[in-house]
This record gives C-alpha cells, structure tokens and sequence, in this order.
C-alpha cells in the first residue's frame, strides 16, 4: 500500500479517531472494525500482498507485504522530517536521543518489576501448567463429545458443547499474555507522562491501558469460572488462577483508580455514524 492510498483511506468520516489504541486486538470479535483504520488497512495490505492464513512462514508474499510496510513508514517519517526542517540523522545521534533510550530502558526495567507486571507473568505462566497438565482430560472431553454425537445420544449436544468449551480456551489464550503486556504499557506509560509533564497528574493514556487490561482480566475470570466446572480434577489449580487474577484485578484497580471510568474512542461512547453501518457479528469489546 502506498501513502497516498493510506491517507484517502484515513479521511473516510465513518472512522473512528484512536479506536485501535486501546482494543484487545481481537479483530474477529469485534463490532467495529468498518471504523477502525487499523482494521482497514491490515486487510487491504493482505489483499494486495496474496496472503493466505497458515503460511506465514512459506509465503513470500507475506514477507514482501512486512517490508513494504517499513518501507511506507519510513517515507512518512522522512516525509515529515523535511516538513519540520529535522536533519533524522543528526537527530539520531545526539546525547539527547541517547540519554532519552537509557530512560526509556528504565521506565521499562521499573515496569517490570512492579507488582501487578509480576503477577501478570506469575499469571501465564500458572496458565501453560494448567494446560499442560489438563492435557490427558481435555482429550477425554473430545472423545466424550465426539462419542456422544456418533451415538446421538438424547438430551445431549456435542456439537454445541464443543463450542462453547473452545470458546472458553479461545478467551483464556487470547488475553493469557495480553494482560502483562498492557499493563506494562500502563506503568512505563504513566512513568512517561511524569516525567514529561510533572506538574500534571492526569494519567489518560495509561489509564486506557490499564483499563483494557482490566477488562481481559474481567473476561478470564469469567473464562475460568466456567472451565472450572469442565475440569473437576484441576478444581485446585484452576481455584489458584482465579485468586492471583481477582488478586492482580484489586492492585490494578488500586494502582490506577481512574480506569475504570476512561472513556475508549468507540467503545465507551455514543457513536454517531454518517452513514449506515452493519456492527453484527461479535460480542461489544
């Protein structure tokens, strides 16, 4: 994709501004990604690049589309350096981009080490354990499943349950390392803004983070309530997960108080559309 193509389609009205910064990047469960530019071009560059799912590593087309994005970025970048008469490598260079990177490099370590990032690791690892170790019964629950639908067995449906049971993975996967991420990007982000801006206490953007990480929290307490039911012989590992989550969901809540109330472009908004838009097809993020 080119820069002209990029910026036509980032003019269309019916985008909605920032939408992308605070999601759970779970594009297939999501209401609005007609409105999301991210969306939008991501999709137009596999349709340009040939991509085909499930061959990433033996496509060449793919890798050809990973370079053209570089290549795009940084004709942007370029571009409004000269705009804004910046000389990019003397820019690069200087003791003040060095001194910035080292910063940078400690508000990440800090970030590491802070309790809620720890319990985030203590969290997906505690999750490759249990799916490890329930790895012998979760094949037991598909060959029961798939007994009960060659049987046809009444009152029973397999199919559905099956369903509902890779639903319930497929939440506990997708926000099982999401959840350390953002709240990394909570606490360096919230550590940026002080030092940037140190008579100002507002923390908008770190609160966003901090709020999408809530929210998967959320979602996996839910998703392993429900498993628990599933897997009665992990009932005590299962049991701890949901501890350490309501755990690291209460010094979340603590350590960014607003969150909650943060107000994600789209999604905790009124939305106005210009024109009709179709939303069916997934759960509100």
């Amino acid at each position: 994709m080119d820069k002209v193509k990029l910026m036509k389609m980032a003019e269309n009205p019916d985008l909605i501004p920032g939408i992308y910064n605070y999601c759970d990047r779970w594009c297939e469960r999501c209401t609005f990604t007609s409105r999301c530019l991210t969306f939008l071009t991501e999709e137009e560059k596999k349709k340009e690049s040939g991509y085909s799912p499930g061959s990433d590593g033996l496509n060449e087309e793919f890798w050809k589309g990973i370079k053209d994005n570089f290549s795009l970025a940084m004709e942007m970048v370029r571009d409004f350096a000269e705009k804004e008469g910046i000389d990019l490598e003397a820019a690069m260079e200087s003791e003040e981009v060095e001194a910035a990177m080292v910063r940078s490099e400690k508000r990440s370590d800090d970030a590491n080490a802070h309790q809620c990032s720890k319990m985030a690791v203590d969290y997906y690892r505690l999750v490759n354990n249990w799916l490890e170790e329930a790895r012998g019964e979760w094949e037991g629950i598909r060959e029961d499943l798939t007994s009960a639908f060659r049987l046809k067995l009444p009152g029973r449906d397999p199919e559905n349950e099956l369903v509902k049971l890779n639903d319930i993975m497929d939440v506990i996967r997708w926000y099982q390392y999401f959840i350390s991420v953002k709240i990394h990007r909570a606490l360096s982000g919230r550590a940026e803004d002080r030092e940037e801006w140190p008579d100002d206490e507002t923390t908008g953007d770190a609160d966003g983070s901090a709020k999408i990480a809530l929210i998967a929290i959320d979602r996996s307490i839910g998703a392993w309530a429900a498993l628990n039911t599933e897997f009665p012989e992990q009932e005590d590992e299962t049991l701890e997960i949901l501890v350490l989550l309501d755990r690291l969901r209460k010094a979340l809540e603590s350590e960014f108080p607003d969150a909650r109330a943060f107000i994600r472009p789209g999604f905790d908004e009124d939305l106005i559309f210009s024109t009709p838009i179709n939303t069916s097809g997934g759960p509100k993020k």
